[in-house]
């Protein structure tokens, strides 16, 4: 919506639907001023385009495997979220009760691996058994995070089943 706002010399200005109605009690009956009011339609409401394939709630039945876990990003940062591991696609949601996906990535082809307990440092505070990567020819490792040892277990398995052709 637009409506002629006084401290810009009554030019029309965007506005928000409660700011329109104010502006308008007050101006509405100007003669002068009352073609520069301009009501948006709201009867089309404006919504945000979801791809098809991000349409899968995050407590889906029949995945392998769900849970939140860390992922490093590009940034260095780890950020926990929600992934659910189906039909060979990993989904990220960022809580389990979203129906939304943020992101996919189909995990066919791809190669799981641990970090070497012997060699390898803690990192962040968290330990070695705690990690994972994904690695893919041309493409960025992709380091994940469990909060345990028994859920990093879970996810390895479920991801080397997913992997395989």
């Amino acid at each position: 919506s637009k409506a002629p706002l006084r401290y810009r010399q009554f030019e029309s200005s965007r506005v928000c639907d409660v700011c329109y109605e104010g502006v308008e009690k007050i101006y509405g009956e100007d003669i002068d001023l009352r073609s520069r009011f301009k009501r948006r339609d709201i009867s089309r409401s404006v919504t945000r385009f979801v791809p098809q394939r991000l349409k899968l709630s995050a407590n889906s039945e029949g995945s392998q495997v769900s849970g939140y876990l860390r992922k490093k990003q590009k940034n260095m940062k780890w950020k926990r979220c929600w992934f659910v591991l189906k039909d060979r696609v990993l989904y990220t949601y960022r809580a389990s009760e979203d129906t939304v996906a943020i992101d996919t990535l189909p995990v066919l082809g791809w190669q799981i691996t641990m970090l070497d307990q012997k060699t390898s440092e803690p990192q962040d505070s968290f330990q070695p058994y705690q990690m994972f990567q994904l690695t893919h020819p041309g493409s960025q490792p992709i380091m994940f995070c469990a909060e345990n040892e028994n859920s990093t277990d879970k996810w390895v398995t479920a991801f080397r089943e997913a992997v395989q052709f």
